[in-house]
């Protein structure tokens, strides 16, 4: 059965403590994350052992959007007349598309990254095609940490390496790539340092027992309550609160684990009354799709190119 303890270890293995986005530190040690959380090691290690029997998949790599030159948005809207099914068929195929979301009801929605406004509202287009509610369309701006690491090819397919196993054994990545075990542990660590990364669960969220995954969508009575309010928000859900934190200046974007729909009832009300809420809604989250493994094999490649093309203006 799902408790305070599974949300605060997974939170402290996917969320920036800093940044309140995803982690970057990929290969986050049991061994802090216990002292950090008062548990032992074992305790965690167990505890994740539980999590990849279920509910997780996996873990999936992905770049700091900024070195990209990416701006990255999540984006949920009310898909009628046409059929989900569709509408994240349709969601899969636009290019920066790093997540799909399928909520309960009408909704879905997806993390998207994208050159500029314009860059946006051409995705946008595409992504509500053939629907009647474009009005509904709630977008959260994500503020990932900027880096100014500049990735090499090795890096790039040290990334490739770890993309579904970031905790790989230095030594096993070496020998695929014919570099050091040295050199594979001194890049890592310096994407690593330089927020260059950051990692995201592979869900499935049919699988969890005892508890239901929450999407709650706030906004704010004015930009300069935003600090306290959100400094609010997560002491209160201290227990439950355990994904990344989307938040621009006018609204914010958060999920927890929570035992009944009742509770996210009355935690919602609880959400209207902090002072500087303007308006607060939620939804049930039934699947996430990640499509990181799809949007950074794009951009090694795209990687590659931009290496060989510098490689020959250099020559």
């Amino acid at each position: 059965m799902w408790d305070g303890l599974d949300s605060r270890i997974l939170r402290e293995m996917l969320l920036d403590p800093v940044a309140l986005t995803f982690q970057a530190d990929v290969r986050g040690a049991y061994r802090k994350i216990g002292q950090r959380l008062g548990v032992t090691e074992d305790t965690v290690r167990n505890r994740v052992k539980a999590f990849e029997k279920g509910y997780l998949r996996g873990w999936r790599v992905g770049i700091n959007p900024t070195i990209l030159g990416y701006r990255t948005s999540s984006i949920d809207f009310d898909s009628r007349p046409v059929a989900k099914s569709e509408s994240l068929r349709v969601m899969r195929t636009v290019p920066g598309m790093m997540l799909l979301k399928n909520y309960y009801g009408d909704y879905v929605g997806g993390l998207v990254a994208y050159r500029d406004e314009e860059s946006l509202k051409e995705k946008l287009s595409l992504i509500l095609r053939g629907t009647s509610n474009p009005g509904t369309v709630e977008r959260v701006d994500v503020r990932f940490p900027n880096c100014d690491v500049k990735l090499l090819e090795t890096d790039w397919e040290i990334v490739k390496a770890l993309q579904r196993d970031p905790r790989r054994r230095y030594d096993e990545v070496a020998e695929q790539l014919r570099v050091s075990p040295r050199t594979v542990r001194r890049r890592l660590e310096r994407m690593v340092e330089g927020r260059a990364l950051f990692v995201v669960p592979d869900q499935n969220l049919r699988a969890l027992r005892g508890v239901t995954k929450v999407d709650f969508r706030i906004g704010y009575t004015d930009p300069r309550v935003k600090h306290e309010v959100d400094r609010v928000l997560i002491s209160s859900f201290d227990a439950y609160f355990s994904m990344p934190f989307f938040s621009d200046s006018d609204h914010a974007s958060f999920c927890i684990f929570l035992p009944n729909i009742p509770m996210a009832e009355e935690m919602l009300a609880r959400v209207r009354k902090i002072p500087g809420v303007r308006e607060a809604s939620m939804r049930i989250l039934l699947d996430v799709v990640n499509l990181l493994e799809e949007f950074l094999r794009r951009e090694v490649e795209d990687g590659r190119r931009a290496v060989e093309i510098e490689e020959l203006r250099a020559a």
